[in-house]
Parts: structure tokens; C-alpha cells; sequence
């Protein structure tokens, strides 16, 4: 896998105290998936408050909606190491989301990205967030 990624020119060898490593993982379907070691980097980095949501702000957000159907569209792009997260994006109906979702996934298959369809999550009225239903 490292190779193969050195070969296509995505990583190279460097020796920097500006850099992380980087370790595949092996998962259990077979595949791997790259992680990078950001413990150095962390060390060094002050804490910024305003990326951590107020968990009690988002709950009431996401309560006042409970009326509604919510969408958390989650795609995971092939030949990457990320996987986009789409705005959390509800309707009054599942019609509704469902097309706001086909947009979103239409919007990026245009702009050229390979789209890993087993790992695109659909519509629904209840979802978990950070361990929270």
C-alpha cells in the first residue's frame, strides 16, 4: 500500500520534525485504510474551543427536529483516506431529504470524485451522534 501510494507520488519519504507518520491499518473486510499519528502534534497544539459544539445547543437542535426526518449523509470517497460529512439536513418528509441527499452525491460525482457506495449512509428519523440517539 505504501509503495503503491509513493509510486502514484501521494507520500514520500521525508525525514522533517514538521511531518507525522503514517501507519496502515488493516480492517476487517480486507481492506486498509491509512491513519496518521498526530500525537507529536497534538502535544504542541493549543486546544481551540470554538471546533467542540455545545453538546446541550446541539441536542435541543436536533430535539426540535424530531418531528421531521433527519439525513446525515455520510460518503466515503474511493482511491482517498477521507470521508466527507454532509450538514445535517432534515425535511418534512423522506421524499424530500432523499433529494437532497441524490443532489449532494450528483454535486460530487460531477466534480470527478469516486464514490465507495457501500459506505453512503441514507435517510432516517432517528440517528446517533457522537454516542447519542
Amino acid at each position: 500500500m505504501i509503495r503503491e501510494l509513493e509510486t502514484q507520488g501521494v507520500v514520500r519519504k521525508t525525514h522533517s520534525p514538521f511531518n507525522s507518520p503514517i501507519w496502515p491499518v488493516h480492517k476487517s473486510d480486507g481492506e486498509w485504510r491509512l491513519t496518521v499519528d498526530y500525537h507529536a502534534l497534538n502535544e504542541v497544539t493549543p486546544p481551540l474551543s470554538a471546533a467542540v459544539p455545545d453538546m446541550l445547543e446541539l441536542q435541543y437542535e436536533l430535539e426540535s427536529k424530531a418531528a421531521k426526518w433527519l439525513h446525515w449523509n455520510r460518503v466515503r470517497l474511493q482511491s482517498t483516506y477521507n470521508t466527507l460529512m454532509t450538514p445535517l439536513c432534515g425535511g418534512d418528509t423522506a421524499m424530500e431529504v432523499y433529494e437532497k441527499g441524490e443532489k449532494i452525491i450528483q454535486i460530487l460525482l460531477e466534480a470527478s470524485f469516486a464514490i465507495k457506495k457501500s459506505k453512503v449512509k441514507g435517510y432516517a428519523q432517528e440517528i446517533q451522534f457522537l454516542a447519542v440517539k
